[in-house]
């Protein structure tokens, strides 16, 4: 089950972490069979007709998975998830008492730290 989406701060790429400790990186890509001729004019139509914000500007665009990783630690399951885009900063708390530090979008674990026998059950960044 997924218990946490995150995205950059850019708004194309998608960061999803399960709570069995697979994060899925989804990236937005063009669709290769999309008319973008066909899409800007769709778009434009919504916008005129005053109906806009509502996803026009991905016609013609789709999310792809591009990686995923596994953050193992020792059969604890994902409890909490918190990302901070602008430093693409990933934390996880675990229901091991462990909370973990992971630059992203390589996934790469920068500091673990245990603080309790109990499940972390928040995580916040500031």
């Amino acid at each position: 089950a997924v218990k946490a989406v995150f995205s950059d701060a850019a708004d194309r790429t998608l960061y999803a972490v399960d709570r069995g400790g697979a994060v899925s990186v989804w990236e937005l890509r063009e669709r290769p069979d999309a008319d973008q001729e066909a899409a800007a004019a769709t778009a434009a139509e919504l916008e005129a007709a005053g109906e806009a914000g509502r996803g026009e500007d991905r016609l013609g665009q789709w999310w792809e998975l591009r990686e995923r990783h596994y953050l193992d630690k020792g059969h604890a399951r994902v409890t909490s998830a918190v990302m901070h885009a602008p430093s693409r900063l990933l934390v996880v708390g675990f229901s091991s008492g462990v909370f973990a530090l992971y630059e992203m979008p390589s996934c790469n674990e920068i500091h673990t730290l245990s603080v309790s026998d109990g499940r972390i059950d928040a995580t916040a960044v500031s």
